[in-house]
């Protein structure tokens, strides 16, 4: 019966519609947060019983009726679960966009992060996005208010948000660039593996293609989708007493006095809702594609013309191209654009879509991506971000994907003996096969995603090392933990795996497979030639971008067995090590010249800790030297451990210090440096102590593998900043800026760190550049010490002035701000600049922005 009332009403619908009947449809409601809750004086059906005590009608002399509901926190409850605020009633309403505002007021902490209170709006159902970016959820953005955001307890403020209502994806036929894919632990079927090899696709773009549906044709039927659901909700989100994430409750109790939905006016053009470039990292000369999503529901067909261009640098711009468009009424439509990028590095840039009018933009969209060789040099894992537009996410901005232990055997085995079986891992103890991770590097390339392999060469692992060890135990620093049963284990996992592959059984894990690391040693000849050969076959067969290495080579000369090996000194041990990492990169790259690499190597202590700024120690850099020399990324492991209370580097203005330290004593070897999320958990908390942790690594100029935090005043977020800003910051030429703290000077009412992360370079042009980070630094001196709260830095809301020295044989300057605030963009500032001192003005600051200072050859 319920089928048959909704397929009739669907009928009238349509029927209405067809007719052109006119329909009184409203265009604004409104709601007492008192009726919300308790409509017609009872309890509504969204407040659970348990938490009924948390919710009162109070009068209030301040509010619209002089009578408002007050939800009241309970941490106990917030521990384990969600606390609804409230609930507007369902409306059904014509596709377009609503403003939802809601009147309210805090009594808690102001300034502080503390926990969150979060919108939802809920929507139409989009056709789901199989392995896409873009989260298969009824919540198409839900924004979250916090402390920061009230200006004074118990103060009425209002806080709004757009929403859109539209057509399923079939209808609008939005673009999406699908993300980065890791074939870590994937074993597909046979069967699907023949499809894909017979180029029908593979299993996810085939699972996508069967759900994909298909766009009504008739007048009615998309008439009838001309209408959907909207509600509104607000609730306090859980607060985690565990991990990096916790945050203890900052608000006692909200106050709301009335909750208002209302349509916003269409536009009388075309809009652009989105830009998409295909691929997030391309290399200089390569070809890409630019998808531009366009509607137009002003009521009548309209037509303009559409202009696409990417913007790099400091706003130096490039035509894509240009063509006129036209839209009738209710119509979207995706616009193609093909681009080939300079043979040059770009760095970071804009693409830009703009609607053109009468030769005026009347609307635009734009997104991040990357012009450059080397993924090492841009490397981005994304992030979090609060984005508002209400036609599209942001996508995640991950430009490296690495494959953990996807090889038999790492140092001993990098390559199987037939490619055409599954193996197991030997370092993860998971099912794979060749193909199958040749199948998501091409993935991954097709939307400008490097793929990297690992391989952990100082040690053998699997089964591999017990089988060389019976034949030259003299080659390994130790004897084996083995037994004849875990060698079993081993041989009978892979041949039954196997053999139920072939067959098209159920793949079960095999049991009892003990992890070994077997240490090896390079001073046997045997172990290098194996590596080169299998590692460089691994690279041909699946097509990495390069690989990441666990260590370097480690040569050790030893006597074992009464046997001597080695080259006889610890110096010629580096040396010989250093040697082969140089053979290793000149083989490879005589057959796949873009091959790079980076390495779990990490800085010498004396680099990062202060203790040896005054007496500091020589360390050996053989390795070093040889593995960065060419734009190879050292990756620092130990840094993951930084946040702990006995480190040095618990201080956060030596984790800066540190990280900038480190990132210099590598660029200067020729390569990049990257640091370590703590604990391995790179989850982007949106808490102050994890905001500092990832935030401060690239304004120091090194990458942060794991995602980046959203920062409070920011909408598109770190991971976006970073896109765009790369140059800035990772740029092999930029040097540490000596006696900053002289040179440039800041006239605020607070501290702000800008000395230790200024650097500076020349340009071909004879024009010299500066690079001061502005950082308003946190409240805490250590990480997660006393920083329950997460209590914000007073944000600097008045213009303040910096002043710079004129670097001698220059002469007058221009000065632009790269700022995140409130969404990533170049500003040019006002400044005044003659031979002696640039004077600009910075409007405000909130947590970062980073100013760029060229100065001007003096003419002779």
């Amino acid at each position: 019966m319920k089928r048959s009332c909704r397929t009739i009403m669907t009928l009238l619908t349509a029927l209405i519609a067809a007719s052109g009947i006119a329909q009184e449809v409203p265009t604004d409601w409104s709601w007492r947060g008192a009726d919300l809750a308790f409509p017609e004086g009872r309890n509504a059906a969204w407040i659970p019983t348990e938490m009924l005590r948390l919710y009162k009608v109070q009068e209030d002399e301040d509010a619209r009726d002089e009578e408002a509901l007050r939800v009241y926190v309970d941490q106990r409850i917030l521990a384990e679960a969600d606390i609804p605020i409230l609930r507007s009633p369902s409306l059904r309403v014509p596709v377009g966009v609503y403003r939802v505002t809601v009147r309210m007021k805090m009594t808690g902490m102001l300034n502080a992060i503390g926990n969150a209170v979060r919108f939802t709006s809920v929507g139409r159902l989009r056709q789901p996005d199989v392995g896409g970016h873009e989260s298969v959820a009824l919540r198409y953005w839900e924004p979250t208010l916090h402390g920061y955001h009230f200006m004074d307890e118990d103060l009425y403020q209002e806080f709004s948000y757009l929403h859109e209502v539209v057509e399923p994806d079939y209808v609008t036929g939005r673009p999406l660039r699908q993300g980065a894919k890791n074939p870590f632990g994937a074993l597909f079927a046979k069967a699907d593996m023949e499809a894909w090899a017979r180029g029908e696709g593979n299993p996810w773009e085939r699972q996508a293609a069967a759900a994909a549906q298909v766009a009504p044709t008739e007048p009615a039927q998309i008439e009838a989708l001309r209408q959907g659901p909207l509600t509104v909700s607000m609730d306090f989100l859980q607060t985690p007493e565990r991990g990096f994430g916790r945050i203890q409750p900052t608000i006692r109790h909200f106050t709301i006095d009335w909750l208002k939905v209302e349509r916003v006016p269409e536009p009388e053009h075309i809009v652009v809702r989105k830009v998409v470039p295909t691929k997030l990292l391309i290399h200089p000369a390569a070809e890409t594609e630019f998808q531009v999503w366009l509607h137009n529901r002003s009521g009548e067909p309209r037509q303009g013309r559409l202009l696409l261009t990417v913007r790099s640098g400091l706003n130096d711009e490039l035509v894509v191209g240009e063509r006129q468009v036209e839209l009738g009424d209710h119509a979207y439509a995706v616009e193609s654009f093909t681009w080939s990028a300079p043979d040059r590095v770009l760095w970071g840039c804009h693409a830009v879509a703009e609607l053109l009018v009468d030769g005026d933009a009347v609307s635009s969209a734009e997104d991040v991506f990357t012009v450059h060789w080397n993924p090492w040099a841009v490397m981005n894992l994304g992030g979090a971000n609060r984005w508002t537009n209400p036609y599209s996410r942001l996508p995640s901005y991950q430009t490296y994907m690495e494959m953990f232990g996807g090889t038999p055997g790492d140092g001993l085995k990098p390559w199987p003996d037939d490619p055409s079986e599954p193996y197991i891992s030997g370092m993860s103890d998971f099912k794979t096969h060749m193909d199958v991770q040749k199948m998501f590097v091409q993935h991954n390339r097709s939307v400008g995603v490097a793929s990297y392999l690992y391989i952990q060469p100082a040690n053998g692992t699997s089964v591999f090392p017990q089988l060389l060890y019976e034949k030259h135990p003299e080659w390994f620093s130790s004897p084996l933990t083995w037994t004849d049963q875990i060698h079993d284990n081993w041989v009978n996992g892979i041949a039954n795996l196997r053999k139920a592959w072939h067959a098209g059984e159920e793949l079960v894990d095999p049991p009892g497979l003990l992890h070994i690391e077997a240490p090896v040693n390079y001073a046997v000849p045997y172990m290098f030639e194996n590596l080169l050969d299998g590692a460089l076959k691994n690279l041909l067969h699946v097509g990495w971008d390069g690989i990441r290495w666990d260590a370097d080579f480690p040569v050790r000369t030893v006597v074992n067995k009464h046997i001597p090996f080695g080259p006889g000194s610890p110096e010629a041990d580096r040396q010989m090590s250093a040697a082969f990492t140089k053979r290793f990169k000149k083989t490879v790259r005589e057959v796949l010249p873009g091959y790079t690499e980076g390495a779990n190597i990490g800085t010498p202590e004396q680099v990062w800790n202060r203790k040896f700024v005054d007496d500091p120690e020589e360390v050996p850099t053989d390795y070093h030297d040889a593995f960065l020399a060419d734009g190879a990324s050292a990756m620092s492991e130990d840094w993951m451990s930084a946040y702990i209370f006995t480190d040095p580097r618990n201080i956060i203005r030596d984790y800066y210090w540190g990280a900038r330290r480190c990132a210099e004593w590598c660029r200067e070897r020729g390569g990049f440096w990257h640091s370590f999320p703590p604990e391995r958990d790179s989850t982007p908390y949106f808490t102050q102590s994890m905001i500092y942790y990832n935030l401060l690594i690239p304004l120091a100029g090194g990458s942060y593998p794991g995602r980046y935090s959203c920062t409070p005043g920011s909408e598109t977020g770190t991971a976006h900043f970073v896109t765009r800003f790369s140059e800035f910051l990772y740029d092999l030429e930029l040097q540490p800026l000596e006696d900053a703290l002289d040179r440039v000077r800041i006239d605020a009412d607070q501290e702000l760190w800008y000395a230790d992360g200024t650097r500076w370079r020349d340009l071909p042009d004879g024009r010299r550049r500066y690079i001061i980070p502005l950082i308003n630094p946190p409240t805490i001196e250590r990480f997660l010490l006393r920083d329950r709260f997460s209590e914000l830095p007073e944000p600097l809301r008045e213009p303040f002035a910096v002043e710079i020295d004129t670097p001698e044989g220059f002469s007058g300057a221009r000065v632009h701000m790269l700022t995140a605030e409130p969404r990533t963009a170049v500003v040019e500032l006002a400044a005044e600049a003659d031979d002696e001192l640039v004077y600009v003005e910075v409007p405000d600051l909130t947590i970062y922005r980073v100013l760029v200072v060229e100065f001007s050859k003096e003419a002779n």
